[in-house]
């Protein structure tokens, strides 16, 4: 065997065998380590929110008249203000203070909530659950689990201010909104509320 067929069966051999240098990847783009989405803000419009039934301000509050006759009332009293239901239970915000925003009730009046503002630029996010024997029950905390499940999903809402725009079934539509240098925000979500009180966001 001459020295070139020597040669090219080395070299040859060489290319079979495979390399010991891992192939040098291509960077991935960056990305969110926490898989969370970037919510998109827009201003503030003058759109009305969806109230159902019939909602009136009066000289202490507000009053909700649904089709079937049930009043939902939104009463201002010393130090608070109260959410009377049809069926006689009220319930009391002590941080609001001379509040007429109106309750808003899905069309079993299984689910209700209301929106209380203890100051201006602030609102406390209220939900009231309706059990077998008809009587509601007000979810613990229901602002700061919707906070938390927003802070869950997304990268840029904080605690802001929640703002009620409709209801259907169990699913609330609500703004989250803040007060800019240049105006008023809003991010619009929806949030899905289980009969057992569970809070999750709804496409």
């Amino acid at each position: 065997m001459n020295q070139t067929t020597t040669a090219l069966l080395l070299f040859a051999a060489a290319l079979a065998i495979p390399s010991c240098e891992t192939p040098q990847q291509q960077s991935a783009p960056p990305s969110n380590p926490a898989g969370k989405a970037h919510a998109k803000w827009v201003n503030c419009d003058e759109s009305e929110p969806k109230v159902p039934g019939k909602y009136e301000q009066t000289d202490v509050g507000a009053v909700v008249t649904l089709p079937n006759g049930h009043k939902y009332i939104t009463k201002n009293v010393e130090d608070a203000v109260q959410l009377i239901f049809p069926n006689g239970q009220v319930f009391s915000s002590e941080t609001a203070k001379s509040d007429a925003n109106p309750a808003f009730v899905n069309e079993d009046e299984t689910l209700v909530a209301a929106t209380r503002r203890p100051a201006t630029q602030t609102g406390d996010l209220h939900i009231y659950l309706k059990g077998s024997k008809g009587k509601y029950r007000e979810l613990p905390a229901a602002h700061r689990q919707v906070t938390d499940v927003l802070g869950n999903a997304y990268d840029n809402v904080g605690e802001g201010v929640f703002a009620l725009r409709a209801i259907s079934g169990r699913t609330l539509t609500l703004w989250a909104t803040e007060r800019r240098r240049d105006g008023c925000y809003r991010f619009e979500f929806k949030l899905k509320v289980a009969p057992d009180g569970k809070i999750a966001l709804a496409k």
